[in-house]
C-alpha cells in the first residue's frame, strides 16, 4: 500500500478465535499482530409452536458457541425474559424457554409463549464469552419477534341456552398463550342493557393450540355477550361485528293442539310463550322448527313452517310421514332447541267417493294412509258392526275400494286395522270415513 502500511488478505477463520499474523522482510521477522475473527449471526427462522404458542427459532452464523447472556427484551418498554442456555435439544424441549448452542454455526433457540410487558416487538440478543467479539447485527431487527393479543376470527355457534353446558369452539391467532388454568382466561362480557354489563361470566376452556380454543358455555342470563380472551398479551379486542359475539337464550318449553297427526301431515296449533307481538317480531328472534324422524336407521330432519298467532301460538305446516311413525317437531330459537314433541302419524281415511248409499249397498273407492288389514262396516245407531269381506286395498295403502253390503238406514264409520308395513298403527277417526245409508237421497 505504502511504505508505512500494508493491506493482508485473511484466510476465514472461526468466530471469537485470535489469530496471529507474522510479518517477515527478506525471510526476517519484522514483527507479529493479533487479529480477532469475529462472530456473526447471519439468519433467524422463527415457528410458533400451534399446541403451546411458544416461539421456536433458530439461529445460524458463525462463532455462537461462544456467546452467553441470551435473553428477550421489550423494543419499546422494560421488560426482559432471561434465556438459559441448556445441555440438549430434549432439555430445551422440556423447558418454558432457553438455548441451546447446538454448534459453532447453529443455536436453536425457544421463547416462551406469554411476555409479562405485554403485545409488541421483542428482541433476542445475547453477548460474547471473554475474549471473544461479533459484528453488529444487520439489519438490527433480524432477531425481532412480535407477540400480539389473542385475536376471534370466528365462533362455532352464535347462541346458547341459558343453562350453559353448550361446547362452543373459538377460531382465531395467537390463542396458545391463554392459561386455561386461569378462571378468568375466558370470559362472556355482557354488551346488552339486560344483563349487568360490569360483571363478566367465567368460562371453563377445555382445549386449547395456537389458533382454536373449546369451552363450556356457563349458565347465563338471557342476552347478548361478547368473547373476551385473556393473556398475558392482553385481551381480544372488540371486532365490531358478530365474529365474537353469543347470544344466551332461555328456551320455553312447547305444546301442541295434539301428539297425533294423519300420516298426510297438516296444521297443529303450538303453545310456548316469547313469539313476538307480530310475524315479523317472530322472525327476528330467529324462531323456527323442524320435524326429525328415524329411516332405516338415519335421522332425517325436515323443516316445518311456522304462522304467527300470537305471543304464545303459533300454526305448524307438518309434512307427510308413515302410518305409525313418531317424529319429533322441535321449535328453535336462535339455534336453540326447546324440549321435543313426539307426534305419531296414524292412519285414517281422507276422503271418499262416496257419502250416501241406498240400502241396497254399493261400491265405494276410499283415499288415505294405511288403508289395509281388516275393515268393517259400524252401525252408528245401533253399535254393531260387520265385517267387510269385498275389500281391494292398494299396495302402498293410500287407496282401497270397498263394497258395503246391502244395510238398514242409518249413519255408519268405516273402520279398519292396519296390517303389514302398517301394523300397528293408531287409526284416527275423520269425517271421511261416515256414510249415511239412506233411501231418501
Amino acid at each position: 500500500m505504502s511504505s508505512s502500511s500494508l493491506r493482508i488478505a485473511l484466510p476465514a477463520g472461526q468466530g471469537g478465535t485470535d489469530a496471529t499474523i507474522e510479518i517477515q522482510k527478506n525471510g526476517v521477522s519484522a514483527g507479529t499482530v493479533t487479529v480477532t475473527y469475529l462472530g456473526r449471526v447471519t439468519a433467524a427462522a422463527w415457528k410458533v409452536d400451534a399446541a403451546t404458542g411458544a416461539r421456536n427459532g433458530t439461529i445460524t452464523g458463525t462463532g455462537l458457541s461462544k456467546s452467553q447472556n441470551w435473553k428477550l427484551s421489550e423494543v419499546a418498554g422494560s421488560g426482559e425474559v432471561s434465556l438459559p442456555i441448556v445441555a440438549s435439544q430434549a432439555a430445551l424441549n422440556s423447558a418454558s424457554a432457553g438455548v441451546f448452542l447446538e454448534s459453532d454455526s447453529r443455536v436453536q433457540v425457544k421463547l416462551p409463549a406469554q411476555v409479562a410487558g405485554g403485545a409488541g416487538t421483542w428482541r433476542v440478543s445475547f453477548a460474547p464469552t471473554s475474549g471473544a467479539g461479533f459484528s453488529a447485527l444487520s439489519p438490527a431487527t433480524r432477531l425481532d419477534v412480535k407477540y400480539t393479543a389473542p385475536k376471534i376470527s370466528r365462533l362455532s355457534s352464535t347462541a346458547f341456552a341459558v343453562t350453559g353446558g353448550a361446547a362452543i369452539t373459538v377460531t382465531g391467532t395467537d390463542l396458545a398463550a391463554l392459561d386455561a388454568t386461569q378462571s378468568d382466561a375466558l370470559v362472556l362480557r355482557p354488551t346488552s342493557s339486560s344483563v349487568n354489563s360490569g360483571q363478566d361470566i367465567d368460562a371453563v376452556i377445555t382445549s386449547k393450540t395456537q389458533t382454536q380454543i373449546g369451552f363450556t358455555a356457563p349458565a347465563a342470563p338471557a342476552g347478548q355477550y361478547r368473547v373476551v380472551l385473556k393473556s398475558g398479551l392482553g385481551e381480544s379486542a372488540d371486532s365490531g361485528r358478530t365474529l365474537d359475539k353469543l347470544e344466551a337464550v332461555a328456551v320455553s318449553a312447547v305444546t301442541s293442539s295434539s301428539t297425533r297427526l294423519l300420516a298426510g301431515g297438516g296444521k297443529l296449533v303450538l303453545t310456548t310463550t316469547g313469539l313476538g307481538a307480530n310475524a315479523r317480531e317472530m322472525t327476528a328472534k330467529k324462531i323456527t322448527a323442524k320435524l326429525e324422524s328415524t329411516v332405516n336407521g338415519r335421522t332425517i330432519a325436515r323443516p316445518v313452517a311456522l304462522k304467527w298467532l300470537s305471543d304464545t301460538t303459533a300454526e305448524a305446516t307438518v309434512p307427510a310421514g308413515t302410518p305409525g311413525q313418531n317424529a319429533d317437531l322441535i321449535v328453535y330459537r336462535s339455534g336453540i332447541a326447546a324440549p321435543a314433541v313426539t307426534l305419531t302419524y296414524t292412519a285414517g281415511i281422507s276422503g271418499s267417493s262416496k257419502a250416501v248409499l241406498p240400502t241396497t249397498g254399493g261400491t265405494v273407492k276410499l283415499t288415505g294412509h294405511g288403508l289395509s288389514g281388516t275393515f268393517v262396516l259400524r252401525n252408528l245407531n245401533a253399535g254393531t258392526e260387520v265385517q267387510l269381506d269385498d275389500v281391494a286395498p292398494a299396495a302402498d295403502g293410500k287407496s282401497a275400494v270397498i263394497t258395503v253390503p246391502a244395510s238398514a238406514e242409518g249413519i255408519y264409520q268405516v273402520k279398519f286395522t292396519p296390517s303389514g308395513t302398517f301394523t300397528g298403527a293408531p287409526l284416527a277417526f275423520t269425517s271421511k270415513a261416515i256414510l249415511t245409508v239412506t233411501d231418501n237421497g
